[in-house]
């Protein structure tokens, strides 16, 4: 299957631009927020470049009525495909790609690794991801305008769960390849070593 490219100029192209009436495949997208990065990553991984309209978080483009005309729940990032179907979740967009593009499995190549890459995938946004964003979102001066209210209650207690989510994931890689690999054989008595994970991600503003 070939890859799905576009013109270089058009990858950049600002929100202002990206809408509306275009039929082709199109990604809303947000270069600082987590879930379109993860979009990006796959596409990276995969092999595919799509044609790609900024949305600028800051200025609230995404709550704007033209980006809810293309998203209602106002989120990025979004997909649109050439018949104009919307596809909005970074997961669901990974998993379209997946389907039309296998090679490389991201997904799992087994009905094992597949199962292994969703508990993955899973224990990460609801023990890590999560946590993450409620101490960011009611903390940070600049997610202001995006989170009313910001629940300063919130902070500390998510950001304690996702430390602990972190020492846990330290404790999984200790004997293993990667999060979706078997585990490797541990002789009786072996210590598993302690690797901080991204601590100061952590850290409050």
């Amino acid at each position: 299957m070939q890859a799905i490219c576009i013109d270089s100029e058009r990858l950049s192209a600002p929100f202002s631009e990206g809408f509306p009436n275009a039929p082709a495949m199109k990604l809303y997208d947000s270069p600082v927020a987590p879930n379109p990065r993860r979009v990006r990553i796959f596409l990276a991984e995969k092999g595919i470049s799509v044609p790609i309209a900024k949305v600028d978080l800051a200025k609230l483009e995404h709550k704007t009525p033209e980006f809810a005309a293309v998203n209602p729940l106002s989120r990025i990032p979004t997909l649109v495909l050439d018949n104009g179907e919307i596809i909005a979740e970074s997961i669901a967009i990974c998993r379209y790609f997946e389907e039309i593009r296998p090679e490389p499995p991201l997904f799992g190549r087994n009905p094992l690794e597949k199962a292994r890459v969703e508990m993955w995938q899973r224990h990460a946004e609801l023990e890590f991801f999560f946590p993450i964003t409620l101490a960011f979102r009611h903390s940070h001066p600049a997610m202001v305008e995006m989170e009313k209210p910001q629940i300063a209650a919130l902070v500390e207690p998510s950001r304690a769960r996702a430390i602990d989510f972190a020492r846990f994931l330290n404790g999984e890689l200790a004997d293993r390849r990667g999060f979706c690999s078997p585990r490797a054989h541990r002789p009786s008595g072996r210590s598993r070593p302690s690797r901080p994970l991204a601590r100061r991600s952590l850290r409050p503003p």
